[in-house]
């Protein structure tokens, strides 16, 4: 491996897409101490609506305004930008944290169970897909019986800067696929030319890395806002750059998170898979931004069993548990 490159794995990716992502279980008021417990984790701040920010409070009661569960499939709220959720539950939850929901009822969702591991998969899975989702945390209000009935969002940011982030994310996306015309060409070619296009666009986010490796937060530095608008982050920010231009491309594409082991260390990662004939095969831009020309493509559609890949483990933080047997091989 490049010294280089080296360099960037043991400096550059301490936490996988920020330490929003480990945030993201959902904080259950009631849990009792077992997987779910364990799994929960405080949140880092929740807003008390959608207009102005507050002091996070948590709380084990369900709010007295929730509305009871319906007795339909609530369709998703409508939102101006694109919904990546790989199941209904997950894009029920992802339209209103992106509609700017400040609590929304999911009894629907866990009718019949306490539904409490299913909501902190689906949190965990729009935080690390979906670029135009800012939250980095989330409360869950729990029922008597036990049942997760209400979310209640911990956003990112204060209202205007996500509407004003995402605004710049969906246009640095439209812009580039104008820049890259794609129409025609075959998928292999649309995963090469956006790969390119996103290592050129960045320059790795050292400061970031730096802070994120002592501990702090560098939530900007994990965006594809990062790459697209500011033109810098780290590994978090060139897949979830990657991912937002692909999927608008038509690809079928997904973050994955996980660890490196190198020299005895363990770094945790993130980078992407896209579905090629049928196959899933993993692009790490992060990897081939070496800064120099042509880009080099040495982690482009490789096989996931490919030997320069023996060193890396994905996790299964990034899509919901019943869905991530359909991103192997």
């Amino acid at each position: 491996m490049p010294a280089r490159r080296t360099a960037r794995l043991s400096a550059a990716v301490g936490v996988p897409l920020l330490a929003a992502v480990a945030a993201a279980a959902v904080y259950l008021g009631t849990a009792s101490a077992g997987d779910d417990a364990a799994a929960a984790r405080e949140p880092s701040g929740v807003e008390a609506s959608a207009t102005a920010s507050s002091t996070p409070v948590a709380s084990a009661e369900p709010s007295p305004t929730a509305e009871p569960a319906p007795a339909w499939t609530p369709a998703p709220y409508a939102v101006d930008y694109p919904l990546y959720g790989s199941t209904e539950m997950v894009r029920f939850i992802e339209s209103a944290i992106v509609a700017e929901r400040a609590y929304f009822d999911i009894g629907w969702w866990t009718m019949g169970t306490t539904g409490r591991k299913a909501v902190n998969d689906a949190v965990r899975e729009i935080v690390i897909q979906n670029p135009y989702a800012l939250i980095d945390s989330a409360q869950v209000y729990v029922g008597p019986s036990g049942q997760a009935t209400q979310l209640t969002p911990g956003y990112q940011y204060d209202l205007s800067t996500r509407v004003e982030r995402r605004e710049e994310t969906l246009r640095a996306v439209t812009t580039a696929l104008e820049s890259l015309e794609l129409d025609g060409l075959s998928k292999v070619a649309k995963v090469e030319a956006i790969h390119d296009y996103v290592a050129r666009a960045a320059t790795y986010d050292w400061d970031a890395a730096a802070r994120i490796d002592a501990g702090e937060d560098a939530p900007e530095s994990q965006e594809a806002y990062g790459i697209l608008v500011t033109g810098t982050a780290v590994c978090g920010g060139y897949a979830d750059a990657f991912n937002a231009i692909a999927r608008a491309a038509g690809l079928d594409t997904v973050v994955v998170t996980g660890k490196v082991d190198r020299d005895g260390d363990t770094i945790r990662h993130a980078w992407n898979m896209v579905r090629i004939k049928g196959a899933w095969r993993v692009v790490d831009v992060t990897w081939d931004d070496l800064d120099v020309e042509p880009v080099p493509h040495d982690y482009l559609l490789l096989a996931q069993d490919d030997p320069l890949l023996d060193s890396r483990t994905a996790d299964k933080t990034w899509m919901v548990d019943s869905r991530i047997a359909d991103y192997a091989g």
